[in-house]
């Protein structure tokens, strides 16, 4: 006889709501508190995986090399590196569709933010779904957890930052796979098993979360479907691992597994603290995660080094982490063991929680919020839980349950919504989030670099002066915990510069060179100082031979910027020094029509008048 799923559960505690409805009611509600997202551009890592990445930008056309590439192939080309980050970075499928949306309406972040939106909308309809009618869940608990997880303000930054649409994509897909793995247990039908093995795979192509699913779905069947035969549950196993296999195979084939050693702190928070600081420090970040659920506020971007202290075993604060989720782990470990509902929430938190701790390899950022997004999704269903069951247990009438859960979700609601607008760009969310992390080199770097762009505009040289001073103040507090910090010095050096302080300013910058001398920047800054000496060939030429001396100091493998310093210090009757540029230009490049020009004026004989 087929075997059928039961019928659609009713609410006791939250009745005045259609259980038709709700999914659309969650939905809606995850689009409505991102709206204000809508108007931001693009901020932080958006830059280097959409705005200025060259297969993004090619459409169609790029999507192989996307496939077939580390997320972030087209930034390590301009600095001339295979790699910056251990065990490479390929989730090609978030990618795969800005491509897409470049084809149809090129750069526009106003359709990349919708797209996140509504996918959002479209991860809170799946979650209910899947929770009531493949786990079978109480339909309160259903309904609170998802309330919880739209309207949780720790998830801003997945969805007003672009680039985070992976996690989603993640998130979604492996929902999806519990609930054709289920159908299938459930029916026997292989499509069921067909429709589970593609939205699994397009979980890995999304991120590397999917690997959980090793641990989570023999869980899930093992609680929720215990009385259905082992070979349907040996063969859902058998499909994941297969789809696992052949996902590793092709992970493995783009970017390796390599393990690279991490010299800088940007990519390596913990370079600086001893065995026993690292691994105490990294226990701590755990509670500090769990805070963050519990109370999200502040919010940041960046939590880099070294704005959380290193600790060691000595610490109170370490011993109590780890016993707090050594309790949590050994009461999950208990309630699975059991087929308790609390089990695979705990599960699903510890599970998605533990990739990203840096327990296992180092990630190279000390925590992130993005990185709670998954874990968010077992301590939304716990907490679910816990208000159902203190219904359940102290027989509370409906509205002792219905009052906090809406108040919660108002106050999460108007914490996300007055976030959203921190994401407008990255000059925004960090002369913002420079506030919360004080400490942090990144968000200080990059305070520096918005302030500078405003007193580079300001017209007011007393403002002007004002915002250089600030500029200085963030530059000198990412420098001093990493004076190797090559954007950094870069920054204090346009500092020193547009305060008419220019040989200060190249001590910086060569300093940012030797630093990291494959940068970008450096012919960029290069090119800017070329141009300034250009136009001021007319006007002033000494001021020219300046700035054409920055720009070689910069980059002096451009032949057109000797000739052309060649060719001002000809006209300022200067002749060796002349001479000289002419010649280096020469080396460069032998076929330098100008230099060859005037070094023939200077070397060979001029004919009788």
């Amino acid at each position: 006889m087929k075997e059928t799923s039961p019928a659609p559960q009713q609410f006791s505690i939250f009745r005045f709501i259609p259980i038709r409805l709700a999914p659309w009611l969650m939905a809606i509600l995850a689009c409505i508190i991102y709206i204000n997202s809508l108007p931001n551009q693009y901020a932080l890592d958006d830059i280097l995986v959409l705005s200025e990445n060259k297969y993004v930008q090619r459409g169609f056309a790029g999507i192989p090399k996307i496939l077939s590439s580390d997320m972030f192939a087209s930034y390590y080309e301009d600095y001339g590196v295979e790699q910056m980050l251990s065990g490479g970075r390929y989730r090609p499928l978030a990618q795969v569709t800005f491509a897409i949306e470049h084809q149809f309406f090129g750069l526009s972040p106003a359709v990349s933010h919708t797209v996140n939106m509504l996918l959002y909308g479209v991860l809170a309809f799946v979650m209910f779904s899947v929770l009531l009618r493949s786990f079978r869940l109480n339909a309160d608990l259903v309904f609170i957890t998802t309330l919880l997880f739209a309207v949780h303000p720790v998830h801003t930054e997945v969805v007003a930052n672009i680039k985070s649409r992976d996690e989603i994509f993640s998130l979604m897909f492996l929902l999806l796979s519990f609930r054709y793995f289920f159908n299938y247990v459930d029916t026997g039908r292989k499509v069921q098993l067909l429709f589970a093995a593609l939205v699994l795979f397009l979980a890995f192509l999304a991120k590397e979360y999917a690997y959980g699913l090793l641990v989570l779905l023999p869980l899930a069947i093992y609680i929720y479907r215990q009385q259905y035969s082992s070979g349907r549950l040996f063969t859902s196993l058998l499909v994941f691992a297969g789809v696992a296999a052949l996902c590793t195979g092709i992970r493995i084939s783009v970017v390796g597994m390599s393990i690279q050693e991490q010299n800088d702190v940007l990519n390596n928070p913990y370079l600086h603290a001893s065995a026993d600081e690292a691994l105490a420090t990294k226990i701590f970040v755990l509670s500090k995660y769990l805070l963050l659920l519990l109370f999200p506020h502040p919010l940041s971007s960046d939590y880099s080094y070294p704005q959380i202290a290193f600790l060691d075993f000595s610490s109170p604060l370490v011993w109590l982490s780890m016993g707090l989720y050594a309790a949590i782990a050994a009461y999950g470990i208990y309630a699975c063991y059991q087929r308790k509902f609390m089990g695979f929430a705990i599960m699903a938190y510890l599970i998605f929680l533990f990739p990203v701790s840096n327990l296992l390899i180092d990630i190279g950022a000390t925590m992130g919020e993005r990185l709670l997004f998954h874990a968010s999704f077992g301590f939304c269903l716990a907490a679910g839980y816990l208000l159902v069951r203190a219904h359940e247990r102290f027989s509370l009438p409906p509205a002792a349950i219905v009052a906090p859960v809406l108040l919660i979700a108002a106050l999460g609601s108007a914490k996300t919504i007055s976030r959203n607008p921190d994401w407008y760009d990255t000059d925004t969310l960090f002369l913002k989030d420079v506030q919360t992390v004080p400490k942090s080199v990144i968000a200080n770097n990059n305070a520096a670099d918005a302030v500078i762009k405003k007193a580079d505009k300001e017209k007011d040289p007393a403002k002007r002066a004002e915002l250089l001073e600030k500029g200085r103040l963030y530059a000198r507090r990412a420098i001093e915990p990493y004076p190797e910090f090559c954007n950094a010095l870069i920054n204090m050096g346009l500092v020193e510069h547009l305060s008419g302080r220019n040989d200060s300013a190249m001590k910086h910058w060569l300093l940012a060179k030797k630093s990291l001398p494959q940068s970008p920047h450096f012919p960029r800054l290069a090119e800017f100082f070329f141009n300034k000496g250009m136009s001021e060939g007319t006007n002033d030429l000494p001021q020219s031979v300046q700035y054409f001396k920055m720009a070689i100091g910069l980059d002096s493998f451009k032949s057109n910027y000797w000739s052309n310093m060649g060719g001002a210090y000809f006209t300022m009757q200067r002749y060796d020094s002349a001479l000289y540029s002419w010649q280096t230009a020469l080396r460069i490049n032998p076929q330098d029509v100008e230099a060859q020009r005037g070094y023939n004026a200077l070397t060979q004989p001029q004919p009788a008048k």
